[in-house]
């Protein structure tokens, strides 16, 4: 996984194979860091969340 994947796509590759932790490569191929399953569903949902508050202060205009 390169860091600028989306974290959406790598939680659907979580839910087809065994991994629960992928690394995190930068385009030269070192080693960034590892990201896991935990660490996907909270990014999904700040993203839910943030994406939610917007609906409703824009639905409140």
């Amino acid at each position: 996984m390169k860091p600028y994947d989306s974290v959406i796509e790598l939680g659907q590759l979580m839910l087809k194979n065994k991994p629960k932790v992928y690394p995190v490569i930068d385009d030269d191929g070192n080693l960034l860091g590892t990201i896991c399953r935990n660490d996907v569903l909270h990014a999904i949902d700040k993203h839910m969340r943030a994406n939610l508050k917007s609906s409703k202060e824009h639905a409140a205009h």
